[in-house]
């Protein structure tokens, strides 16, 4: 199953069995349903729960806020993740304080693709979701085409607090693994050397692939990729450490694991021409990691 209709099958699951269940977003009714196609079909199913919007962030979020204080479970689209900026207001300084202030615990999730690698240029292309793991009382969620990335999404709305579900655009039309799981270990034929990499999202299909190539040179890899990204499961330090992200460099999410060596995008403009001068590869992550262990 692709990870689009996981998400889609996920989402008329959840419509179907509770009728608090709202989608909000720009353009997520038929015929278009969605700038990615995750709610097609669903407003043919629920007419009057799947809403498009205004083009406003803050409003849209500040909206879903207010629906979800009410005791529905908004679920909301931004089209593009670099368009969190614009409702970070609102989540920052609303949706995740009201639990305190007001001592209503809410069902609210922010669904939105991020990343680069379809040549949408500056604006269209970022990483943003390390603006938003160091918020108290939010939590981030970044899945791999390794988790049942639907089930994923299903329990991020049962959390029962603000959920901002990331969801790198390269994945859509990825193929789920059969098998979920939170940890691959890639064995090379003599463990000469062993790294730990940290990951998640998109980057767990390049690490996978780079781990392997990595074996030719006798060194093997523990992949980490916890979906929680702003919870991380940092463990005791056996071996050379990366961490890799689409993110840029400066205050990268991985730099909490205390890495030996963290590999992101770097610090600059994201060109619409060519991505891949400046996002993470499996060829930077082998040429890194062969400069750094050999």
């Amino acid at each position: 199953m692709k990870v689009v209709q996981s998400l889609n099958k996920a989402l008329d699951k959840m419509m179907a069995e509770d009728d608090k269940v709202i989608l909000l977003g720009e353009d997520i009714r038929d015929v278009y349903g969605g700038a990615f196609k995750v709610t097609r079909g669903l407003s043919v199913k629920y007419p009057d729960r799947v809403i498009n919007t205004p083009i406003s962030e803050a409003g849209i979020v500040g909206m879903a806020i207010g629906m979800a204080l009410q005791g529905l479970k908004p679920i909301v689209e931004i089209m593009f993740g670099d368009f969190l900026t614009l409702a970070a207001d609102q989540i920052i300084n609303h949706a995740v304080k009201y639990s305190e202030l007001y001592g209503k615990r809410m069902n609210l999730v922010i669904r939105t693709p991020m990343g680069g690698g379809r040549g949408y240029g500056a604006t269209h292309s970022q990483s943003l979701e390390k603006l938003f793991c160091g918020i108290p009382g939010l939590v981030v969620i970044a899945p791999s085409v390794y988790h049942d990335v639907g089930r994923v999404l299903r329990n991020a709305l049962n959390l029962r607090m603000p959920v901002l579900f990331i969801e790198d655009k390269r994945m859509y039309m990825e193929s789920i693994h059969e098998t979920p799981c939170n940890f691959i270990f890639i064995e090379s034929e003599s463990q000469k050397k062993r790294i730990e990499i940290f990951t998640y999202g998109y980057c767990v299909e390049l690490s996978v692939k780079a781990a392997e190539i990595l074996t030719r040179d006798n060194i093997s890899s523990e992949i980490y990729f916890n979906p929680l990204i702003s919870h991380p499961n940092v463990y005791d330090k056996q071996h050379f450490r990366v961490t890799i992200e689409e993110g840029t460099a400066r205050m990268a999410w991985g730099s909490q694991f205390n890495p030996d060596l963290m590999i992101t995008t770097e610090d600059s403009v994201i060109p619409a021409y060519d991505e891949s001068e400046v996002l993470p590869s499996v060829e930077k992550i082998v040429k890194a990691v062969r400069e750094h262990v050999l």
